[in-house]
């Protein structure tokens, strides 16, 4: 889930900030010596980028964004561990974007977090599209 607001100065380069919840990662599996364990992250934040676009119609642009991940990351495990993070870390979206009117445009997007994690954790990437 996201959920952002942005400002285009014009129509080849903008700014944007939001919140975005990358989601809750479950896993379940059995370590070395056998006993069951489950462990648990969540992952979530506020972005902010700056947007450049390529417009190739009236309506139709490319974009692409580079900016910073505020992430903080919880996690815990059926062992009882638990620990807790927060990062900076940079990320990078394209897509592309139609617009229905002056005000109102749709986009198909993906965006790539980069080394997000806790000590327990470990740390990894994500994607969202």
């Amino acid at each position: 889930m996201r959920a952002g607001i942005g400002w285009r100065f014009n129509r080849y380069f903008g700014i944007e900030g939001g919140y975005v919840d990358i989601g809750r990662m479950e896993f379940t599996g059995t370590d070395a010596l056998g006993t069951a364990f489950t462990s648990r992250a969540k992952v979530r934040g506020g972005q902010a980028a700056v947007v450049a676009f390529y417009p190739f119609t009236e309506n139709f642009a490319v974009f692409a964004k580079l900016g910073a991940l505020v992430a903080r990351t919880q996690y815990s495990d059926s062992t009882g561990a638990s620990d807790s993070a927060t990062s900076v870390r940079p990320y990078y979206g394209l897509g592309l974007q139609y617009d229905f009117t002056d005000a109102l445009f749709g986009r198909l997007e993906y965006e790539r977090y980069a080394n997000i994690g806790s000590t327990l954790s470990g740390k990894t990437s994500y994607s969202q599209t």
